[in-house]
C-alpha cells in the first residue's frame, strides 16, 4: 500500500457513516453484509450507503460481493493487512541514531 492509499484509507474511515458501516461489516467477518441490511442497520438509505461503500472499496478496506442478484459487502483483508503493515513498519523501534536522520513515513513530522 502506498502513502497515498493508505491516506485515502484513513480519509474514508474518518467519515462518521462510512466509519460505522466499516464497523459494521467487520463485526461479522468473513460473512459479507447484504446492501439492503447496511442501510437497515446504519439507518441510511441504501443509495446512501452506496455511495459510502465505495469510499470504502476504493480505499481497498472493503470489497464487493454479488451472488443471485445480492450486493453484499465483506472486509478487504488484503488492504487492510496492507495498511497494518504500514502502520506496523512506521511504529518499529528507531536504532540509536538522531531523529533527523529518520523521514516521518507518511509526511512531514510536526
Amino acid at each position: 500500500m502506498t502513502e497515498f492509499e493508505a491516506l485515502d484509507a484513513f480519509a474514508a474511515l474518518a467519515h462518521p457513516a462510512r466509519h460505522r458501516l466499516f464497523a459494521e461489516v467487520a463485526a461479522t467477518r468473513p460473512v459479507a453484509v447484504p446492501l439492503t441490511r447496511l442501510a437497515q442497520a446504519s439507518g441510511l438509505s441504501e443509495a446512501t450507503v452506496r455511495i459510502h461503500a465505495a469510499q470504502l472499496v476504493k480505499a481497498r478496506l472493503l470489497a464487493t460481493d454479488r451472488s443471485q442478484g445480492v450486493l453484499a459487502y465483506r472486509v478487504d483483508s488484503g488492504g487492510v493487512r496492507a495498511l497494518i503493515g504500514l502502520l506496523s513498519a512506521a511504529c518499529e523501534p528507531m536504532s540509536p541514531t538522531p531523529p533527523e536522520a529518520h523521514p516521518p513515513v507518511l509526511g512531514k513530522a510536526s
